[in-house]
Parts: C-alpha cells; sequence; structure tokens
C-alpha cells in the first residue's frame, strides 16, 4: 500500500526590501523548486492582484502593520485559484526542507473535518486584558485547507492591531481551534 501524496503549497511573504530579496533569490536557487506535488508562490504587496509565474501580487499595503492584510489577500486568492491540501506559511528568512515537510504532512491524521494548525506554538498572556492567545510562530505555520478556509470566512474578526501570526492565533483561537506542535530547527546567531 503506497502512502497518498498530498498536494501542498509553500506560501512565502516576502518583499521588495533587503534583506527580504536578496533572501528569496536564494530560496529560488535552493529549495524553492515546484513539483507534481509542492508549488512555491512568493507573495508581496502592489496596487492590484497579480500572479506573475511563481510571484503573487496582492493589492495590500507594504508596512508591517499591513501584514495581516497581505496574508488574507494572498489566502483568498489561493483559495480560488489552486488546488491544495495543505499550505504552509513561511517568510524570506526561513529555509524549508520540503521532503521533511511532506514526510511530516503523511504521517498526519487525515480526517477531513478536522482543522490543522501547526508550528511552534508560543503562548502570549496580554498583560493589559489577562486575555491568553495561543499562536503557532510566523516563521512557520502549517494549515489544511479547511482552516484556511475557516480563516478567510471569518476575516471580518480579525485583530490587525496584533502582530499578524498572533492574529491568526486569536483568530483561530476563537473558533476552537488550537496550535498543534510541528518541528523546526532554529540556527542561533547572524548566520
Amino acid at each position: 500500500m503506497s502512502i497518498k501524496k498530498n498536494k501542498l503549497l509553500v506560501l512565502v511573504l516576502s518583499s521588495d526590501t533587503y534583506p527580504s530579496k536578496r533572501n528569496k533569490a536564494i530560496q529560488k536557487k535552493t529549495w524553492a523548486q515546484k513539483d507534481d506535488n509542492c508549488e512555491v508562490l512568493f507573495y508581496t504587496s502592489g496596487k492590484k492582484t497579480d500572479r506573475i509565474n511563481d510571484e503573487l501580487i496582492v493589492n495590500a499595503g507594504s508596512s508591517t502593520s499591513e501584514i495581516g492584510f497581505k496574508n488574507f489577500e494572498a489566502f483568498k486568492w489561493v483559495l480560488h485559484n489552486l488546488e491544495f491540501d495543505y499550505l504552509f506559511r513561511t517568510n524570506t528568512s526561513s529555509y524549508i526542507n520540503i521532503e521533511v515537510l511532506q514526510k511530516y504532512i503523511s504521517h498526519l491524521s487525515h480526517n477531513e473535518d478536522n482543522y490543522l494548525y501547526s508550528g511552534i506554538p508560543i503562548n502570549l498572556i496580554k498583560s493589559t486584558t489577562n486575555e491568553e492567545i495561543k499562536f503557532v510562530s510566523g516563521a512557520g505555520i502549517l494549515f489544511n485547507r479547511n482552516t484556511l478556509e475557516l480563516l478567510v470566512r471569518e476575516e471580518d474578526f480579525f485583530d490587525h492591531a496584533e502582530w499578524e501570526d498572533v492574529g491568526i492565533g486569536k483568530l483561530l483561537n476563537k473558533s476552537g481551534i488550537y496550535p498543534t506542535k510541528g518541528i523546526r530547527e532554529d540556527i542561533k546567531g547572524n548566520i
């Protein structure tokens, strides 16, 4: 019996500023290659939403406070235009071992009614409200399609005052979805 290969989309948050632009060029030469079961798409801000090869320009501002808007524009576009089972959202400071990620996904429970929100979990307790938010670090967030569709349906409740990864966790927590621990290796120091 062979293991079903799931279609993976890697969505890379990028910009035209340093070091993102440099890192994106390196990613494209190393791990960011398309194959039959994995597609890599870099997304950045622009005046209108348009795809050019492996680049998706989304109609959103370019400041860090607008990354949430940028995410949702990209999420909506990929849901309407691409076929995939899993989406791994990362950024240009990450190196992704696609083979390891696909093996990790192949060992997950594949119940289509479940929601998957996986990565390196962080618990944040807001000092002003004592609210606890359980979220996944924005360096690598794994969603299944169900979870991404839920996020887009609930977009109006996204808190843009939070950092985008915290806002995603806050929104999913309100729906009873909490992070599961994924795998990641961090490089210490300035490489």
